[in-house]
């Protein structure tokens, strides 16, 4: 893993609605997820796509940015985070995410945290704290096993699972985003993975599509399907038709219909 230490200077990035503020700790992943939309960064950082997962920019002086920042705009609404996963295992040795998080406590941003990692949980002790905060845990499906093809790096589903109930039992506002809905895969566990949310007890869920880019994600995942047969790799050719998420969309809708859990869509 090659890193990168770096100063920055900004940190809030405003969304392009300008609803929100993004919160990046980190630039790369090291998660390495092989449908990851943010390698297209990779060509902004002179690197081929391939070395996607290989490399991560620390941002080391975050903190002193964010200070001035929280100062500048008061308040407002922060995503953490966009293009990263803010609990890589990188955030172990630098701990710049969990910096950002004791500096937003006393703040009146509310906060979004999205991640793949069940290191969330080591930071507990300051999201109780904070007064309006959601984390919501991106999975795409159940079986550890056949996940670590797709996210070799991240925290197995089982052990994000396992971090959102501690999470809950904080009574911290937690769900789960099942992101993206790979074609063939998530779409076999779909109806079970709603299921357990609810059973579970958790706040929200959240559904969003493969981001099919062919120039970035469409090659690395193909290959991928390939391992799984021709089934597979017609599922996932057919998930860039237009009838394909109109498809998708009813068909969640029917098997969420009743639930008690709050579903959002993000396509």
């Amino acid at each position: 893993m090659e890193v990168i230490l770096k100063k920055i200077g900004s940190l809030l990035n405003r969304s392009s609605g300008g609803n929100f503020f993004t919160l990046n700790p980190y630039v790369g992943c090291e998660h390495s997820c092989r449908y990851c939309y943010s390698v297209y960064i990779s060509r902004w950082r002179r690197r081929k796509i391939e070395e996607w997962g290989s490399w991560v920019e620390v941002k080391l002086n975050a903190g002193e940015i964010l200070k001035k920042e929280v100062r500048k705009y008061k308040k407002g609404h922060i995503f953490i985070s966009t293009v990263c996963d803010a609990y890589q295992p990188i955030e172990e040795l630098y701990q710049i995410t969990r910096d950002c998080l004791s500096l937003l406590i006393e703040t009146d941003f509310s906060l979004f945290l999205l991640t793949k990692s069940a290191r969330v949980a080591r930071d507990i002790d300051l999201l109780v704290k904070h007064p309006n905060v959601k984390v919501c845990f991106s999975i795409t499906m159940l079986n550890d096993e056949i996940a670590k093809v797709f996210e070799p790096y991240a925290s197995s589903p089982s052990q994000r699972i396992q971090a959102g109930l501690k999470l809950k039992e904080k009574e911290i506002e937690t769900g789960i985003l099942i992101n993206p809905i790979l074609p063939f895969f998530t779409e076999r566990e779909l109806e079970n993975l709603v299921s357990q949310a609810e059973k579970l007890g958790f706040d929200f869920l959240g559904f969003d599509t493969l981001h099919y880019i062919d120039s970035f994600v469409g090659g690395r995942i193909k290959k991928l399907y390939g391992q799984f047969g021709k089934e597979a790799l017609e599922r996932l050719e057919y998930a860039k038709s237009p009838e394909y998420e109109t498809e998708l969309r009813e068909w969640i809708k029917e098997i969420t219909k009743g639930v008690r859990i709050k579903c959002e869509f993000n396509f």
